[in-house]
């Protein structure tokens, strides 16, 4: 402790008394962010006093929340590992085909609940099919790749609603829908033609944390260089778990992974 008698005290330290003159450690004075997605629950930061973290109510879902305590250091202590998966892309009167398992089938009262219990799966769901009137909740692992009638992967089917995770980047095709047709000059232009920017490999290194994967080879822009990256989850046919590289020669055509701007 120090005086305070004639100076102001330290960040996080108060005058203790007028008598005595010293600065006591008394409260935390960094805050602690809350995730992408997420908000804080409480504004005391005096030592002993705790905040929660949860996700965003709505299309947001996470695992888990955190709570985290102003210790006697006035230091935070450290907030467990929490991600906050955001959904959106809600397809009424539709039904997103290839489900994962038929065990993936369960019953909810509510839209929010269903894409609740597909937020507890990484792997496993990446859109659900929700049925309003019998509450029928079903898992799948296609997403409606945005820009490709090829890809969308739904049919329309009445009194059903898709709702899919929303990832950092998205995969496209040529504007012809066809397949690997992409080298790599034609890769970066096809995401500024659709208004944003070819994916890094942080992009990709994130979405496939949240659980994104694509049996298929894409081009990311890495240190101005592009590679090709199929990011999977094992199954068959798809290599091994994790990102793979498909071949570095770049005169290859393949697709592409571009940034999501719905996203932030």
């Amino acid at each position: 402790m120090r005086s305070c008698g004639v100076s102001t005290c330290s960040p996080g330290y108060t005058c203790s008394n007028s008598s005595s003159g010293l600065c006591e450690l008394t409260y935390c004075y960094m805050d602690s962010p809350p995730p992408a997605y997420g908000h804080v629950l409480g504004n005391m930061r005096t030592i002993g006093n705790k905040r929660r973290f949860e996700c965003n109510y709505g299309p947001v879902y996470s695992i888990e929340v955190s709570v985290i305590e102003c210790l006697t250091d006035g230091q935070w202590s450290e907030r467990s590992e929490m991600v906050c998966l955001k959904f959106g892309n809600q397809l009424n009167d539709a039904f997103m085909d290839q489900l994962y398992s038929p065990s993936h089938n369960i019953t909810t009262k509510t839209l929010n609940e269903c894409v609740h219990q597909c937020a507890l799966q990484t792997w496993e769901c990446l859109s659900v099919n929700y049925h309003t009137a019998s509450g029928e909740c079903r898992f799948s692992t296609k997403i409606a790749f945005k820009y490709n009638t090829y890809y969308l992967g739904f049919r329309q089917d009445i009194g059903w609603t898709v709702v899919q995770k929303i990832f950092p980047v998205f995969m496209t095709t040529a504007d012809n829908n066809i397949t690997y047709q992409l080298n790599k000059s034609m890769a970066i232009q096809r995401c500024i033609d659709l208004g944003t920017t070819i994916a890094t490999f942080d992009d990709v290194r994130t979405a496939y944390d949240l659980g994104f994967f694509a049996c298929r080879c894409g081009y990311a822009a890495h240190f101005l260089r592009a590679f090709f990256y199929m990011a999977t989850s094992g199954i068959p046919g798809c290599g091994s778990v994790g990102i793979n590289y498909c071949s570095k020669e770049i005169s290859i055509p393949y697709d592409v992974y571009c940034k999501a701007t719905d996203y932030v």
